[in-house]
């Protein structure tokens, strides 16, 4: 989309092709943050950073990898802030600093707190053309409330405090006034927030710009005349129509974690099983661009970036889904074990890191699914997974199997099938952890990411509570592959190379189609997304600078 809405900008007809029938993909229903470091927006609101400081953070973890990253990396980071300020001119895309959100490995040297997670300001939908409002891709259901309420992160603890604080029940009463009032015309709340934010700015950006989008289309082939992409064939309402593009294709069709097929390719064992997506990013770009010549990138430290999840699965036979990114593993008295009722990471650590400490444990000790520990003071002040804070009754989620529930460690180590008095020993420890505040094992509570997650209100140390009130629960979580990292080579401009470097010309990729910069690490919030934006930006004025005002056909094929 960003593609797409550049190349207007610049003059270009554009025509966007999406194959679901809504757009956003995993975009919308993400946090909708995008990293970007060193930006004059995130300077005006006084966060410190630099290229350099930017460019020394990265090179510190994917440093042995090729010329080719690294000049990916450089251009990436030179382009930033042009892009930023490009968007925020000429469009309804603004992207702003969070407040406070550090990059996920603090302790590497050029890591800032702050000033790199870049966020979109609400949206209110009811800008949207009451047709298109609906072709923004809703969040999961599992993360609404009320069933289609949005909330953002600083919404949270408002709501909490709803029936505590005058504060929060004024706080609680506008959002739901608001929301009441949005169900009396529209099928969920109008007060879009992270990604379904970006993507209705995107959007409502596109029409400004007069740009054709159409749903449901198929694209089957990209059109050549030689080596050169004029076009592409594509199944639209049933029937097989070509669409010729003078200025180039831009694939952005969101990597491969939604095919099973290109996951067992490709991901470690124990992470080829689920995929975080629901359809779509099924490698149909990638493998488009492997029919004319295109090829994938250098191999990384691994091709996916993870998440963990828990389901539920409800009578009916269908499944309920969480990702547990931040809401609860940071959160005070909460540990994770394995079949030997051991921990195996740092629980506190960023979703990919917690996965990779998964894979790694798997790799000798049966570690999926693992285990989310906790005690009834947890699940009433913070919840778990599925299980919403101070919920009125948990009877359901035990009965479907979803939370295991005892009123004993030991009773609980049954309940979960490990070793009781291993796991007494675990829960011991940390509960001594706990009373000192220092994680002698796994350092938890230690990185500023850690902090920024916990609970500033539990001292000394706000990711570190003892476990000791009855019930006791336990939540089942698995990797998922929440986006990919391997995908197609391409240059400083988006262009896809060939095997052997060289252009493919009138081919362009980017978002999760485009092999990462970031080589398998995850070193930041929206790591996928910025450079997505970046790269998206530079592919379409590229093409608009080469081949002047003709056509781009940009793709979206989600």
């Amino acid at each position: 989309m960003t593609a797409a809405l550049v190349g207007a900008i610049q003059g270009l007809r554009v025509v966007l092709l999406e194959k679901s029938l809504q757009l956003g993909g995993t975009s919308a229903t993400s946090a909708g943050t995008a990293w970007i470091p060193g930006t004059s927006r995130a300077a005006e609101c006084g966060h410190a950073d630099s290229i350099e400081a930017a460019y020394t953070y990265l090179q510190s973890f994917t440093g042995d990898n090729s010329a080719q990253i690294n000049t990916l990396q450089r251009t990436f980071l030179e382009t930033g802030d042009e892009a930023v300020r490009y968007l925020a001119s000429h469009s309804e895309v603004q992207l702003e600093p969070a407040a406070h959100h550090p990059d996920y490995r603090g302790d590497a040297p050029g890591a800032v707190e702050s000033g790199r997670a870049l966020v979109t300001p609400d949206f209110d939908g009811r800008k949207l053309r009451s047709d298109d409002f609906s072709l923004v891709k809703p969040p999961r259901p599992e993360m609404m409330i009320l069933g289609g309420m949005m909330i953002a992160k600083e919404d949270i603890q408002p709501l909490l405090d709803a029936f505590r604080k005058p504060s929060g029940f004024i706080y609680a009463a506008k959002l739901l006034f608001r929301y009441l009032s949005d169900r009396l015309f529209y099928s969920r709340g109008t007060r879009l927030v992270l990604g379904n934010a970006m993507v209705a700015r995107l959007l409502f950006s596109l029409r400004q710009r007069g740009v054709e989008i159409r749903t449901g289309v198929a694209v089957r082939e990209l059109l050549t005349e030689g080596r050169k992409v004029v076009g592409v064939r594509c199944i639209t309402g049933g029937n097989l129509i070509d669409i010729p593009a003078a200025s180039g294709v831009v694939l952005a069709t969101g990597g491969f974690a939604g095919s099973p097929a290109w996951r067992r390719r490709f991901l470690e064992v124990g992470a080829q099983v689920r995929g975080l997506v629901d359809g779509g990013c099924a490698g149909d770009g990638i493998e488009l661009a492997l029919a004319v010549g295109g090829a994938l990138g250098e191999s990384h430290a691994g091709a996916g970036f993870y998440m963990p999840m828990s389901t539920l699965r409800t009578p009916a036979g269908t499944t309920k889904t969480f990702p547990h990114i931040y809401l609860d593993r940071a959160k005070p008295g909460l540990l994770a074990v394995n079949s030997e009722a051991e921990r195996f990471v740092n629980e506190a650590d960023s979703y990919h890191d917690f996965v990779l400490g998964m894979l790694k444990a798997n790799r000798s000790v049966p570690t999926i699914p693992a285990y989310l520990i906790c005690d009834s003071a947890f699940l009433k002040d913070y919840g778990l997974g599925l299980v919403r804070p101070r919920s009125w009754s948990v009877g359901y989620y035990i009965r479907s199997g979803y939370l295991k529930c005892a009123d004993t460690i030991e009773g609980l180590a049954h309940q979960i099938g490990v070793p009781a008095e291993k796991f007494s020993d675990t829960v011991r420890r940390y509960n001594d952890f706990a009373a000192i505040g220092i994680d002698a094992d796994f350092g938890r509570g230690r990185s500023p990411l850690n902090r920024h997650n916990g609970d500033p209100r539990n001292t000394p140390n706000p990711c570190l509570r003892p476990i000791c009130r009855p019930p006791f629960y336990a939540v089942a979580v698995e990797p998922a592959a929440l986006a990919t990292s391997l995908g197609l080579s391409t240059d400083r401009d988006a262009r896809v190379l060939d095997p052997s470097g060289t252009v493919v010309e009138g081919l362009y990729a980017c978002g999760n189609d485009m092999n990462s910069i970031m080589a398998g690490h995850y070193p930041g919030p929206g790591v996928t997304l910025g450079p997505a934006i970046v790269f998206a930006y530079r592919a379409a004025r590229h093409a608009s600078e080469v081949f002047g005002c003709a056509k781009l056909e940009s793709l979206h094929l989600l």
